[in-house]
């Protein structure tokens, strides 16, 4: 029997490429493994990763001008990466890898990978909700309605395995956030995300990841408390942190998880050695991965304070 060889990736524009690495590099898995980091907007040389099995490529050497060309023009840098998602994992899979691993540059991991691969293995696509039991009736956020707006499953990581119905499944989530990939929780659209509700009903061989150490944030610490245990290995209860989401992480303020939530406390120590920890990785990448361009397809409208969001939905009201 062949072996199985899997690929762990990221995409990212030209300011999280030391994310990415953190995020790539944090993975191990005992099966054969490739880790590749795609860029857009990237003009310069490609950087020289100092881990010699992170593949690094420019997503303009492999997608369709014509593709491209549409993303970037309707699309903020955020949604660009997330609308590259499919195509990019379509291609690796096109080139004769098992499975393909997706994970944003914003995660890192700190278990074995292997769990993972082993529930995609009979499976078509390997989702992870956002969380696994009710938030409380409270007036913190993040809140129910908070994820009913982003959608069931997050889209930070997703596994696909080569099948043809996978492939069929990426296929029909290129073509949903290449017309509707916009993020914009109020009118109903969450990136690539919204999308992903969908995929159990109309994909069935889709299995859903529930291990709770798994894509750990700030959307499910409310049933997830981070332990250290005896031998320093950070787990969730009795389980394994496998990895951890530090969506809305902001460097220059290292205690804070994020900007998206209240609901936890920096008084949580071991929360607080993780953040730091984080943080002190981030800073040693950004030194050892500069990055010299901006984003090539930066448009005025991508600035993301609250009256320019409002000028962007009215903008790109018909796009």
């Amino acid at each position: 029997m062949n072996q199985r060889v899997t690929a762990f990736i990221s995409i990212a524009t030209t300011n999280h490429i030391p994310f990415s690495f953190v995020a790539l590099k944090s993975i191990s898995l005992t099966s054969k493994i490739k880790r590749v980091l795609f860029l857009i907007g990237h003009k310069d040389a490609l950087p020289t990763p100092n881990c010699a099995d992170i593949e690094v490529r420019h997503v303009e050497h492999y997608l369709e001008p014509a593709v491209i060309q549409r993303i970037v023009s309707r699309y903020t840098p955020a949604e660009v990466c997330f609308a590259l998602k499919p195509y990019i994992i379509k291609l690796l899979l096109k080139e004769g890898l098992s499975s393909v691993h997706y994970i944003d540059s914003d995660i890192r991991f700190f278990s074995n990978a292997d769990a993972l691969e082993a529930s995609l293995t009979e499976y078509d696509a390997l989702l992870t909700p956002h969380y696994l039991q009710p938030f409380p009736n409270d007036h913190l956020k993040p809140s129910v309605l908070t994820l009913l707006r982003s959608g069931v499953f997050n889209a930070g990581y997703i596994g696909v395995n080569n099948t043809p119905t996978a492939l069929y499944f990426l296929d029909w989530w290129a073509e949903s956030v290449i017309r509707s990939g916009k993020n914009e929780p109020r009118n109903g659209t969450c990136g690539d995300q919204r999308w992903l509700d969908l995929v159990p009903v109309l994909f069935p061989k889709c299995a859903i990841f529930r291990h709770p150490g798994a894509n750990v944030a700030y959307w499910n610490l409310h049933e997830r408390p981070l332990l250290l245990n005896k031998e320093n290995i950070y787990e969730t209860g009795e389980y394994p942190l496998l990895f951890f989401h530090f969506s809305g992480f902001d460097i220059n303020t290292p205690s804070q998880l994020t900007r998206y939530q209240n609901r936890m406390h920096n008084t949580d120590t071991t929360l607080a050695k993780l953040l730091a920890e984080y943080a002190q990785e981030l800073r040693q990448a950004r030194i050892q991965y500069p990055y010299a361009t901006s984003y090539l397809y930066k448009r005025w409208w991508h600035h993301n304070f609250p009256c320019m969001n409002i000028i962007r939905r009215w903008l790109r009201k018909n796009w």
